[in-house]
C-alpha cells in the first residue's frame, strides 16, 4: 500500500426505510458492537455509526477488512437479523490525520469515493464492492463476493438457526444430536443449503484477500 493510502470500510443497511426504526437500530448496533470487540486490533480508526444506518472505519489490511465483513454476515445469521448490509472496502487517500478514537473529522479522496461507491451499490442493487489499486485483483475479489452473496441470499430466515450450527463448525451428526433430529435429514439439509459451497467460496475470498 502506497503512502497515505488506507483501507476504508463502510457499510449501510439495505432498504432501511422499510424496517421498524427501533428494532433496526438495536440490531444494527449489535452487529457493529460485535465487530468492534471481536476485531478491535484490526482497526486504525474504529468502526463508527455515522448516519444512523451507516458506519465507517479504517482497517489495517484488506484481509482484516474482509474478515470483518464475513464475520458480520455470519453474526447477522446467528442472531437471525432481518436486514442485509451493503459493504464497501476502498483503498484510497485520507488527507487529514487519522482519528484513532472515532471515525469522524477526517477528509480525503478515499473517503469521498468510498461514500460515492456505497451510493452506487444502492442503484445497482448490489451488496459488496472492493476497490484496490490493482484493478485485476479487485475484479476477481468482487466476482467471488458476488458468488458469496448469491449463496447467503438463497438462505431463508427459517433456516438461520441450523445454518448457525454449520457456521460454528459442527458436522451434520453433531447438529442432529444438538437439535434432536434424524442425522439423514440434517445431512440432506446441509446439501440443500449448499454449506460446502459456502465454505469453499469463503475460503477463496479470504485467501485471495490475504495474498493481496
Amino acid at each position: 500500500m502506497t503512502k497515505n493510502k488506507h483501507y476504508i470500510l463502510m457499510a449501510d443497511v439495505k432498504d432501511s426505510r422499510l424496517k421498524k426504526g427501533d428494532k433496526l437500530m438495536s440490531d444494527f448496533k449489535s452487529v457493529v458492537n460485535e465487530a468492534s470487540i471481536e476485531y478491535k486490533s484490526s482497526f486504525v480508526s474504529p468502526i463508527t455509526i455515522t448516519l444512523g444506518d451507516e458506519f465507517q472505519s479504517i482497517v489495517k489490511t484488506l484481509s482484516e477488512g474482509i474478515n470483518i465483513v464475513l464475520n458480520m454476515e455470519e453474526y447477522r445469521i446467528y442472531k437471525q437479523i432481518d436486514f442485509e448490509l451493503r459493504y464497501v472496502i476502498y483503498q484510497g487517500e485520507i488527507d487529514t490525520e487519522i482519528n484513532t478514537t472515532i471515525a469522524h473529522e477526517m477528509v480525503g479522496e478515499g473517503l469521498a469515493n468510498a461514500r460515492e461507491t456505497l451510493q452506487m451499490l444502492k442503484k445497482m442493487n448490489q451488496n459488496y464492492y472492493v476497490y484496490l489499486e490493482n484493478h485485476t485483483k479487485s475484479k476477481y475479489l468482487n466476482q467471488l463476493l458476488f458468488l458469496y452473496h448469491s449463496e447467503v441470499n438463497s438462505w431463508r430466515k427459517k433456516d438461520y438457526e441450523i445454518i448457525s450450527y454449520f457456521l460454528a463448525g459442527n458436522n451434520y451428526r453433531q447438529i442432529a444430536k444438538m437439535i434432536n433430529h434424524d442425522a439423514s435429514s440434517v445431512w440432506r439439509k446441509e446439501r440443500t443449503l449448499k454449506m460446502k459451497e459456502y465454505f469453499t467460496i469463503k475460503e477463496l475470498i479470504k485467501n485471495l484477500a490475504y495474498e493481496l
